[in-house]
């Protein structure tokens, strides 16, 4: 018997050895709530695991060991890696005695916001964190800081800060749109409102996960982006409350809403669209124009010749040409072309999806342009008229633009099945040449 009472305590020593039994057990944590559990936590003692590694990992002076601290956080869901997170986040939850170690935190690291906005949204269900992610979305651009000062060039810091910000706020707005709170559908709303640096999220993040109930009306619809936004995730319960207000003073609601009716094939945006196609502001004049050519109505040829003559209105004139075949039109582009070396290429695009024998006209003769003569010729091997293929074969027969017509030609024949002789035997003494 005393060999085996003498083994055990030779086990028992080796074992105490080994684990570092002599080291004192750590005092008994008080009796209380949390937050009193946790701010002894923040006071007493060498911490090594869950929350107290986090906390001394956030009073580091290292950038990285808290940056560190705030991912265990993160990865925690308890009520004080969540209070950590919210102070960091700017926020400021009351009952949690901690506030040197993270107050702000985020703000002073783009890093350390990504972090905590994506350890946030776990607890959405928390007014506390929605409070804190509305800090992250609605925070003026000159509280954060975007240089980390970590490499050489400051230029590219400043850049990636800046976009590590902006990804903060994009996925703070898709949080509080996913948690379908009222309060938080309020809160992006009213971001979306706003003209301030929340808003691009905030429009972002409705369109992305737009609300179950009808949150757009009455005062919702007051600006253009939330407008385009209501209309946009395609819920027609929304068109009764944009058609109220075709008649608003501001000619940017006036305007989107008259484009969003229009798409939705509303035919309530016809009489205020005629109405329109006079106003003063060219926004309202262009939505005006686009609404009257959705529906293919008379006036909208000599409207959107209108537009392209305009050169505030051109470039946008140019691209709702494509809604209208008229030689109106056609002669309105083909001006343009001629006149506007900066929208030559857009109008250039804008023939060749018109069918008019004055397109092709107009085509070739653009192709002996230096610069742009490639799209010409690219306008038309594409181009709905039956003169593209002759008009082609008549470049052919000049030697300035004989290769351009062959490689037109290729692709017409491939593009839109139609075949030349005379073009067939160019490709073929191409293909044979020395050269």
């Amino acid at each position: 018997m005393k060999w085996r009472s003498g083994l055990a305590l030779a086990i028992a020593a080796l074992l105490a050895a080994r684990l570092g039994s002599a080291q004192p057990h750590p005092p008994p944590r008080p009796a209380g709530t949390r937050e009193a559990t946790t701010a002894a936590a923040v006071t007493g003692g060498c911490a090594r695991f869950g929350i107290d590694a986090a906390i001394r990992l956030l009073r580091s002076p290292d950038a990285e060991q808290r940056l560190r601290g705030l991912e265990r956080a993160s990865a925690m869901h308890t009520f004080e890696a969540r209070a950590l997170l919210e102070r960091a986040a700017g926020a400021a939850p009351p009952g949690f005695d901690a506030r040197s170690v993270s107050d702000g935190l985020a703000r002073r690291d783009p890093r350390a916001l990504l972090v905590v906005t994506r350890g946030l949204a776990a607890w959405t269900d928390k007014e506390s964190a929605r409070d804190a992610l509305r800090a992250v979305l609605d925070a003026p651009a000159q509280s954060m800081s975007l240089l980390l000062g970590t490499s050489t060039d400051p230029a590219a810091d400043e850049a990636l800060g800046a976009a590590r910000v902006l990804l903060a706020r994009q996925e703070a707005a898709v949080a509080l749109a996913a948690s379908r709170r009222p309060e938080a559908l309020e809160a992006l709303l009213t971001a979306a409102r706003a003209a301030g640096p929340g808003q691009e999220a905030a429009l972002g993040a409705l369109a992305l996960v737009p609300p179950e109930t009808a949150v757009f009306g009455g005062v919702a619809l007051t600006t253009a982006p939330t407008i385009g936004l209501a209309l946009g995730t395609g819920d027609l319960r929304a068109a009764d409350a944009v058609a109220g207000i075709l008649g608003a003073s501001d000619a940017s609601v006036r305007a989107e809403a008259l484009a969003g009716l229009a798409a939705l094939g509303d035919t309530r945006a016809l009489a205020p669209a005629r109405a329109a196609l006079r106003d003063k502001d060219p926004r309202v004049r262009v939505a005006a124009t686009g609404a009257l050519a959705r529906f293919g109505v008379a006036e909208a040829g000599p409207a959107i010749e209108e537009l392209i003559r305009d050169d505030a209105t051109a470039a946008e004139g140019i691209a709702l040409a494509a809604w209208v075949q008229t030689p109106g039109v056609v002669r309105a582009e083909a001006a343009r072309a001629a006149a506007s070396p900066l929208l030559r290429a857009e109008a250039i695009a804008a023939l060749g999806r018109q069918a008019d024998a004055l397109a092709v006209s107009a085509l070739s003769s653009l192709c002996t342009d230096p610069v742009h003569g490639g799209d010409a010729a690219g306008a038309l091997a594409r181009s709905p008229s039956a003169a593209a293929l002759t008009a082609l074969e008549a470049l052919a027969n000049a030697t300035s633009t004989r290769r351009l017509a062959a490689r037109a030609y290729f692709v017409r024949r491939y593009v839109r099945g139609e075949r030349s002789a005379r073009l067939d035997a160019l490709l073929a003494s191409l293909a044979s040449a020395h050269d």
